[in-house]
């Protein structure tokens, strides 16, 4: 899915709405997989070149009053700036600054 620059503008209104586009990630459509791995990317083009990638994975959490471990579903946050992908996750706060910055940058432009 891709939005137009005004849809964005509105989407990154606040802290609470740029977070919640990034919890949406499965929107953008597959990018990529490793089913070898059991990873699967997902990946959205923002208007600076720049690639939000979200990496889901399963992770196995075991307590000690189950016999069986429990399968849990986890994200990684990504913002790829060049050509290759950095395996360096981001935190939630640095892609919601820079999509901050970003809808600064497209309401210049308007």
């Amino acid at each position: 899915m891709t939005y137009s620059n005004e849809q964005l503008k509105k989407l990154w209104a606040n802290d609470k709405t740029r977070r919640d586009f990034v919890k949406l990630y499965k929107e953008w459509g597959v990018y990529s997989t490793a089913p070898e791995l059991n990873l699967t990317f997902y990946k959205y083009d923002l208007p600076d070149s720049v690639k939000l990638i979200v990496m889901e994975h399963m992770q196995k959490n075991y307590h000690p009053r189950h016999e069986e471990p429990e399968w849990h579903t986890r994200t990684k946050t990504y913002l790829q700036k060049s050509e290759y992908f950095m395996p360096d996750s981001v935190s939630d706060y640095v892609v919601s600054d820079h999509l901050k910055e970003l809808k600064r940058t497209l309401l210049e432009k308007a």
